[in-house]
């Protein structure tokens, strides 16, 4: 059976996703009553949460950024992204242990050559792989390349395209996110009231 509590996320083409926390099969029927779109359910786990943009060439992996996902909780279970804030590796606690288990997911995946995207949690007992996709960052609703490059002095997208066709260029690039000319952030605004 089923273990609570389960995260239930929702996506459709006109909205960012949404995620609610379900304690019971009772909340879980409630959601489906109102929500409309994909349905996705899963194992509940806390942790703070990152997503890692990386480039490869001939298995050489090239973390290019490291994003920090701000979430909290509403009412007890809809959970809000605050924002994705970009990290330096230089800055942070677990930086390392992220950044190994990164490259070990890219070289388990077999993913070599080209971009990859995926998010890791980081819990009391270590990393976990939430997702892992070989495609660039497709963040709905914002330019991460341009951010990324006005804080890094580069991107995935052109990473990716070094990778491919400027080896030279994709070896100068920094193999983990450290140096930062600025700080870069995509915040998001809520409001759980409505009306006039």
């Amino acid at each position: 059976g089923m273990q609570f509590p389960l995260m239930v996320e929702f996506s459709s083409i006109k909205s960012k996703n949404t995620e609610y926390i379900c304690r019971s099969c009772e909340e879980i029927e409630q959601i489906l009553a109102t929500e409309k779109g994909n349905i996705i359910v899963q194992k509940f786990i806390e942790g703070k949460t990152f997503l890692i943009d990386s480039v490869s060439r001939n298995g050489k992996h090239k973390i290019v950024a490291i994003w920090e996902y701000k979430k909290t909780m509403h009412e007890s279970k809809i959970i809000v992204c605050h924002g994705l804030f970009l990290k330096s590796a230089l800055e942070m606690d677990y930086a390392e242990q992220i950044l190994q288990f990164a490259e070990d997911v890219l070289n388990s995946m077999k993913i070599l050559n080209g971009p990859a995207h995926m998010e890791i949690l980081i819990t009391g007992t270590g990393p976990f792989l939430v997702n892992i996709g070989a495609h660039l960052n497709e963040f709905i609703g914002s330019d991460l390349f341009a951010l990324n490059d006005s804080c890094m002095g580069y991107n995935q997208f052109e990473a990716m395209v070094d990778a491919y066709l400027n080896p030279g260029s994709y070896e100068l690039i920094q193999s983990k996110p450290e140096k930062m000319l600025k700080v870069g952030a995509v915040v998001f605004l809520f409001s759980f009231s409505s009306g006039e």
